[in-house]
């Protein structure tokens, strides 16, 4: 796939840009030795042994008595260079530009090393994001080669907007699968054989249930098993002496709470039906409790298409 491709790619720029951070690693080193002997030169003539000594391997370029002592700044420039920091040399050069002379040449040296790790450590982390599939850090790390100049391969647009759709297209999925799942939920606390069909089917287009599953039986009507119902309403505790009514000169008692509805979903349903309502965008037992008390719940289509017209008045005829 496309994909695919691009990664190959990206190795490829990865395992270049390594063997371009090796290179500039070892002109540093070459570089960091002509300025260790020009920093020597500057402060006495140096032959010999301690010459040598100082034109040495980094690794070799140790502060002793035999050598020409270095300053504090030279010996931060050393430190940095033997750690490997590119980022660390190039602040260890600039603060030392201020006490001794330091070479064009190596500045450019530590400049090319630290261009050359961020382009490996971008590579790298670009082919990691899309060998995992992650859009955001695929934009990050896009963003970061773009900063430091780097040539992206062509089709990695592509690839995020790929990805893109596929997180929408998931994200739409789980939405279907979450409505549905209430609308089964629902179904069984009506005990519906007709609508518990039907959204099962639904459940098994959408992969939500596996098809040769059981449907949950309906319960039978004098039972409550098989599907959970409303609990009855506690009956109402009997009024105290102190409760019989207001005492004269007070105002008026406010009025008693709503009872709780103790109907079970299954009746609930079955009484909107008996009113011919629309019923299909409820999911919840609130949802038909809420349909019952509108002032104008919405009717059926198909009771609507049923209704019969009213009949047009009669024309009385002219007496003789």
């Amino acid at each position: 796939s496309s994909q695919e491709d691009l990664v190959n790619v990206i190795r490829v720029l990865e395992r270049d840009a390594e063997s371009a951070r090796d290179g500039a690693r070892q002109r540093l080193n070459e570089e960091l030795q002509l300025q260790m002997a020009l920093w020597a030169s500057a402060e006495f003539p140096v032959h010999g042994s301690a010459l040598d000594a100082l034109t040495g391997p980094v690794h070799q370029l140790q502060i002793s008595t035999a050598a020409p002592e270095l300053s504090q700044t030279q010996a931060i420039v050393l430190a940095a260079a033997e750690d490997g920091d590119a980022a660390q040399l190039l602040g260890a050069l600039a603060e030392a530009k201020r006490f001794s002379t330091v070479s064009v040449s190596l500045e450019d040296a530590a400049r090319g090393l630290r261009a050359s790790e961020e382009a490996m450590l971008t590579w790298r982390c670009l082919k990691l994001a899309l060998l995992s599939k992650d859009r955001h850090e695929i934009q990050v790390w896009l963003e970061q080669a773009t900063e430091w100049g780097l040539n992206v391969p062509p089709g990695i647009n592509e690839v995020l907007q790929h990805l893109k759709e596929l997180e929408e297209r998931d994200l739409e999925s789980f939405q279907r699968q979450r409505e549905i799942s209430q609308r089964l939920q629902f179904a069984e606390e009506a005990g519906d054989p007709e609508l518990l069909a039907q959204v099962r089917r639904e459940a098994v287009e959408c992969g939500l249930i596996a098809g040769d599953q059981e449907p949950t039986a309906p319960p039978s009507p004098g039972g409550n098993e098989g599907h959970t119902s409303a609990t009855p309403a506690p009956p109402a505790p009997e009024p105290s002496a102190g409760d019989q009514g207001p005492d004269p000169g007070t105002d008026e008692p406010p009025p008693p709470p709503a009872p709780e509805d103790s109907r079970t979903t299954k009746e609930l349903l079955e009484q909107c039906r008996r009113r011919c309502l629309d019923t299909t965008r409820c999911q919840t037992r609130e949802d038909l409790i809420n349909l019952l008390q509108s002032p104008e719940p919405p009717v059926a289509e198909a009771a609507a298409r049923s209704a019969p017209s009213a009949p047009a008045p009669a024309r009385s005829l002219p007496s003789p």
